[in-house]
């Protein structure tokens, strides 16, 4: 991760009263959540991103 996003965490997580790690374990669950999206536009694109790693399933800090 690049010093100028983790400082945008940073930023992020003071605003909301969380953790830099959960600001990016919601931007994760955000965009997990988009890939699931059923329109076929959406699908199209997501098939088309090269992704690595596993997805997971994970609660949200920020909107509790």
């Amino acid at each position: 991760m690049n010093e100028a996003f983790a400082e945008l965490l940073a930023m992020v997580a003071k605003e909301h009263g969380v953790t830099a790690e959960e600001v990016y374990r919601d931007i994760e669950i955000a965009i997990e959540d988009a890939m699931q999206s059923t329109d076929p536009e959406a699908q199209r694109m997501w098939a088309e991103m090269p992704r690595k790693g596993k997805n997971r399933r994970r609660r949200s800090s920020l909107h509790t």
